[in-house]
């Protein structure tokens, strides 16, 4: 089995994108959860895993052909991001493919 790695960055917002949060995108299909932490009880959550799925060009390698079981080979993706604001800047956390929550350059 392949060693799995999640990654996980942080982001500083850009000030003047905070107030109306178009550093935000994607963000309708996630789960969102307000998360008091210690501290800064407006943190908030967004969370969305997608479906798990067989990739399209297992099609050229059908099963009775290669005998590869593509059902070993279903892929699922976390997208997750964690916005906490520390001393008026805002901070985004992310988690697997969660960068994609953001829009490239208000970071």
């Amino acid at each position: 089995m392949l060693d799995k790695k999640i990654t996980h960055s942080i982001y500083l917002i850009k000030s003047e994108f905070v107030q109306n949060e178009t550093f935000l995108q994607g963000t309708e299909k996630c789960q969102q959860y307000n998360i008091p932490i210690d501290g800064y009880p407006d943190a908030r959550a967004y969370l969305k895993i997608t479906p798990s799925n067989i990739h399209s060009w297992s099609n050229f390698l059908p099963s009775e052909m290669s005998g590869i079981d593509w059902n070993k080979y279903r892929t699922r993706s976390l997208f997750g991001l964690l916005l906490v604001e520390v001393n008026n800047r805002l901070f985004a956390l992310t988690s697997g493919f969660g960068r994609f929550l953001l829009h490239p350059f208000w970071f």
